[in-house]
């Protein structure tokens, strides 16, 4: 009996030491760039974004690898989501405000792109200027 319950309580610790190992820490925290604003200010109508932008691109890096929902705990639903061949998406998530939110707005807009692969782990992050949709 004893022998069973030495062999029950290692392999929990094992499996426990297993579990919190594998936790991982959070990818990017509120010093590098403000999550709050930056989920908040759908479509860049607010110009938080754009506000953030200059910090984005210090740890555009650090989002290489992430998989795709933590992206969206991270960042929020993206403005526009494109699905490509072989399960690939892209995200797209406006830095600038659109025709929506200012009528005068011009006909480009600057805005984040993140490409996931096929098992829904990031392998692009982009700033890009493009077509006023």
């Amino acid at each position: 009996m004893k022998s069973f319950l030495k062999s029950n309580t290692l392999i929990l610790i094992i499996a426990l030491s297993l579990f919190i190992g594998c936790q991982s820490a959070p990818v990017i925290d509120e010093t590098e760039l403000n999550l709050d604003e930056w989920r908040t200010d759908r479509e860049g109508c607010q110009g938080l974004r754009l506000a953030e932008l200059g910090r984005f691109k210090s740890i555009k890096k650090k989002l290489i690898g992430v998989d795709e929902n933590r992206i969206i705990k991270l960042l929020g639903r993206p403005d526009a989501c494109e699905l490509g061949k072989r399960n690939q998406k892209v995200y797209t998530y406006y830095t600038e405000p659109s025709k929506a939110c200012k009528p005068d707005a011009g006909d480009t807009r600057q805005a984040v792109q993140i490409r996931f692969n096929a098992t829904h782990e990031v392998n692009q992050v982009s700033i890009l200027i493009s077509p006023n949709q």
